[in-house]
């Protein structure tokens, strides 16, 4: 079962998978540099990278969307443009977040959350002070309610 994101873990999940495809790419560069000399595992990482082009394709699909979008918006200040371009801002909105619901699955499969998994999650504040236990407490919150929202419990 797919649920909607709340839009306060889409950026998250965006900086998640830019990380994911800086990997993918490394990954890739490495399985090309003939100087290596061979010392990987081809199939295991033939089968990451396959795993992480995926992912990248979507990402770079909800990149290119939300260029598309913004590309959009300034065609709103046009009044005989205005409505189609609201209208096709809409299609594209809806898109993307499909888009995300499909990356946070690819992300996070739903097998992998189900109740016979459990997760242990320790958050400490590091330096900073009173800052760093302020940015403790939201990333907490924000685990604690993402686990909430897709129906786990959180002890």
């Amino acid at each position: 079962p797919t649920v909607d994101i709340p839009s306060s873990l889409t950026e998250p999940i965006l900086k998640y998978a830019a990380d994911m495809r800086k990997q993918h790419d490394e990954l890739v560069a490495h399985m090309n540099n003939e100087d290596n000399g061979g010392t990987f595992d081809r199939p295991s990482l033939f089968k990451s990278v396959q795993f992480l082009s995926n992912i990248v394709q979507i990402y770079d699909n909800i990149k290119g969307k939300t260029q598309t979008v913004e590309e959009l918006k300034q065609l709103l200040a046009e009044p005989d443009l205005a409505a189609d371009a609201n209208e096709e801002i809409q299609q594209y909105e809806e898109d993307i977040s499909s888009l995300i619901v499909e990356l946070t699955d690819l992300l996070w499969p739903a097998e992998s959350l189900d109740e016979s998994s459990s997760c242990v999650l320790e958050v400490r504040a590091g330096v900073g002070g009173t800052e760093g236990g302020i940015f403790a407490a939201e990333l907490f919150n924000m685990y604690s309610k993402y686990v909430q929202h897709l129906g786990g419990n959180f002890n």
